[in-house]
């Protein structure tokens, strides 16, 4: 979310200044590579890293960010792993 703040300005800002070229490529580029960089493959290696569910580590992201603003995007997951994990402990220790 953060990094569309950046390069959809930008590109627009291109495309008004009759950069037409670049403003597309800027737009495509946004589009296809950072877009699914910061929305996809991040969740992926943070439930990769964490051993945490990918849906699980989605859903806070999107929750830390509407509770928290533009910190919970890194609030968020923290928060749910740290659950998971107090979980899992209790899980193990009660059987």
């Amino acid at each position: 979310m953060g990094a569309t703040l950046i390069w959809l300005p930008t590109a627009l800002m291109l495309l008004v200044d009759n950069q037409l070229w670049q403003g597309l490529g800027l737009l495509t580029w946004g589009f296809l590579a950072i877009s699914t960089i910061d929305n996809i493959i991040r969740p992926l290696v943070i439930c990769g890293a964490s051993e945490t569910p990918f849906l699980l580590v989605l859903f806070g992201v999107f929750g830390g960010l509407t509770a928290f603003g533009e910190i919970g995007l890194f609030l968020g997951p923290v928060i749910l792993a740290v659950l998971l994990a107090v979980w899992r402990e209790n899980m193990t220790v009660s059987v």
